[in-house]
Order: C-alpha cells, then structure tokens, then sequence
C-alpha cells in the first residue's frame, strides 16, 4: 500500500499524483506494491480537463444553434442541415466526455442515475459532501486477513521449487549444441 498525492478539481473529478512513500510490503527500490493510499490531497480551483472539454462545446452548440435560426430566417437549407449534422455529433462527444467523467469520479467503475445525468448524483448532495469519496478499493483493504498472515501468502506465493541440477539436461536434445557441450548424452 504505497502513498501517493491526489489532485482533486473544483468539478469533483481526480487523479492520482507523484509517488510520495514506499511501503514495508515492497522491498525493491524504486517499485511500488500496486495498492495506492492517499497521502495528500491537492485541491485544485479550476475544473478538469473534461469539463473544459464539455463547456467549449455546449458554447460551440449554443453559437450553432444561434446561427441555425439565422439560417432559417434566410433560407439556406443546404447549410442548416450541415448545422444541425454538427450539434448533433457535438450532442453524441458531450454524451461520451459525461460518460468518460463519471466513470473517473468513480474511480473506473461507471454509475448512471435514474435520470440518466451522470451529474446528477453529485450536484443534488451539495455543501461539503458533493465530492465522491475515495472508492473503497483504492483506500481500504476488503479484507479481513492480519498482515502477518497476508505476508505468509505472499511469501509462500514467490518461493520456487528447488532447482534439480540435472533439470536443464530434460529440455536439451540428443543433437543439441548443449549435450556435445557439457559431454552428457541423454537416455
């Protein structure tokens, strides 16, 4: 369970930072175990990339939407068309960027509401609580096992047999380079 910084954005959305402590589980410099821990928070003002990404192109629809009725006061129906084939795909990458939001709020697994808002859940709680929490699995073990007894697992898990010295004669042939090398013929 080693500790990383995580930034979380005024939208709710986070990410994992730079590695800050190694844990007594991983042994090897420079390596971590796998199971990320918290071990600051870095709250950031403005949204994340995504909800940039969304409001440039509702602003983008709301502009195209504009000129669509321009074009209908005039007539050019070949144009109105291309304008409504646009807000429609920037309809289906909004849907997309929503859905790529929530399933990051929710540290992967993606939830959709009953009304189908991915931001539903999180703006109706408000006040301090509208972040989502850490999700269990990256912060707390599921398990109820003592650690003396997980590293007996896992210890158990890395032993190898012992090394049979004869064991690398079974792999070679009888017209290997290894059996006229080392002088040994097999039965």
């Amino acid at each position: 369970m080693c500790y990383f910084d995580q930034v979380v954005w005024a939208c709710g959305n986070w990410r994992w930072a730079k590695f800050r402590q190694q844990c007594n589980k991983e042994y090897r410099i420079g390596e971590t175990c796998g199971l990320k821990l918290v071990y600051g928070r870095q709250e950031e003002a403005k949204d994340c990339k995504i909800c940039d990404q969304v409001t440039k192109k509702e602003n983008r629809i709301r502009r195209t939407t504009e000129r669509m009725a321009r074009l209908r006061e005039w007539k050019h129906l070949a144009s109105l068309e291309r304008c409504e084939e646009e807000v429609a795909s920037l309809k289906g990458e909004i849907l997309r960027l929503h859905e790529q939001h929530s399933a990051n709020m929710s540290g992967g697994a993606a939830f959709r509401s009953e009304s189908g808002n991915p931001f539903e859940f999180h703006t109706s709680l408000g006040g301090p609580f509208s972040r989502p929490a850490i999700p269990v699995g990256l912060s707390e073990r599921q398990d109820d096992l003592p650690s003396t007894m997980l590293f007996e697992i896992y210890a158990a898990r890395r032993q190898t047999r012992p090394k049979d010295s004869n064991n690398h004669l079974l792999r070679l042939s009888k017209t290997s380079a290894g059996v006229k090398k080392h002088g040994k013929t097999l039965a």
